[in-house]
């Protein structure tokens, strides 16, 4: 699957031309425009949300929220 970002002023697509990994959960994107006649660029924050399955190996310093409906099925997530 490819996630394609299009430009919110001209509705073309866009090019990531750069990426930095803030913390193990948020991304920042830079993105630019591939229409000349606009050239928008601009910055995408990419942040885990929460977690549908639990890791088999989980890194104990990275806290992700899980699902309401996996918390409800699987209690010691929750906590």
């Amino acid at each position: 699957m490819r996630i394609r970002t299009l430009c919110p002023h001209c509705d073309s697509h866009t090019v990531a031309r750069t990426s930095s990994q803030l913390t193990p959960t948020f991304k920042e994107i830079l993105y630019q425009c591939t229409n000349p006649l606009c050239g928008f660029t601009f910055v995408v924050e990419h942040v885990i949300a929460r977690g549908l399955s639990p890791s088999a190996i989980p890194r104990p310093s990275v806290d992700i929220p899980f699902s309401q409906r996996l918390a409800q099925k699987h209690p010691m997530l929750s906590g």
